[in-house]
Parts: structure tokens; C-alpha cells; sequence
């Protein structure tokens, strides 16, 4: 799933080059349109950071609704660490818009610990890590990709 018909389409040329199949829903933020408890597992990763932190701890919520009791989702969402704070554009507390670059005008929700915590509350997180690295194939200049990877578990 993903809000935007060119992921979608990204996916679908993925897939075809491995010989794979799926099934692939362009879907609003933030709604995943299945039944509560849907799912054994949910996963990811680099996505759902990309929106102001009320829609970012919305999708979380949604990913615990279609969750059945003691299913497993692991996460990724942009840490604080990361060098959109000092090269992007502020739009709202904690989120900033890259000027330039592929992930120009794409708002990214920039997590601290204590949002971690609070987006996951009905959660056990069973795995808190923080990961970075310098990137510079993807912009025109050198920075720091940070990330919080969550793997929990819902109460």
C-alpha cells in the first residue's frame, strides 16, 4: 500500500523484475482498509514517517487497529538525529520538507524517544534501535540518515 500511484508503479516494476507478484493499493495516509485485527504481522519501513507528527502517530495507530492481540509490526521512523533538521525547510514541530533533492516538498516527521513511547503505548516494544549513516548517492550533498527501527508486539 502506499498513497501514491508512482510507489505503486515502482513496486509493480520491482516485482516484475524478480519475477514476483502482489497485490498493490494506491490508499489515503494514514487508513488501511482492512478489519480491525487483520493481520499476524505488519511491516514498515521508511514510510510512514513521511507526514506531520499527528499523522504519524495516526499510522502507527492504524497499524496496531489491523494488528490481531499479540501481533508483530516493525518500523522505521526518521530519528531527531537525522540532517533534515538542519537542511530542510520547518513546517510544523517536528517536521521539516527537504528544499531540493528526490524527496523534495515530502513532508518527514523527525522522532524523539519520547514520541517513540507514546506513538507505541499500545505496543510492547520488544526492540528500540537507532541507526545512521552518511548518504550522498540519493541528494547532491552529503548527510545523515537516521532512523529508529521498532520491532513490538500489540497488547
Amino acid at each position: 500500500m502506499d498513497p501514491s500511484n508512482r510507489g505503486i508503479q515502482a513496486a509493480r516494476e520491482l516485482l516484475h523484475a524478480e519475477g514476483l507478484t502482489g497485490k498493490l493499493d494506491v490508499v489515503e495516509p494514514g487508513r488501511i482498509p482492512v478489519e480491525d485485527e487483520s493481520y499476524d504481522a505488519n511491516l514498515s519501513l521508511y514510510a510512514i514517517e513521511h507526514g506531520t507528527r499527528d499523522e504519524v502517530k495516526n499510522s502507527v495507530k492504524e497499524l496496531g487497529r489491523v494488528l490481531k492481540k499479540g501481533g508483530l509490526s516493525l518500523v522505521t521512523l526518521t530519528s531527531t538525529d537525522d540532517s533534515w533538521s538542519s537542511s530542510a525547510r520547518q513546517v510544523s514541530s517536528g517536521t521539516y520538507v527537504p528544499k531540493d533533492g528526490p524527496e523534495k516538498g515530502i513532508a518527514h516527521f523527525l522522532a524523539s524517544q519520547e514520541d517513540i513511547d507514546e506513538f507505541f503505548a499500545a505496543f510492547e516494544i520488544l526492540e528500540l534501535s537507532h541507526v545512521s549513516s552518511w548518504l550522498s548517492a540519493l541528494d547532491s550533498e552529503k548527510r545523515l540518515d537516521a532512523h529508529w527501527v521498532v520491532m513490538a508486539r500489540r497488547n
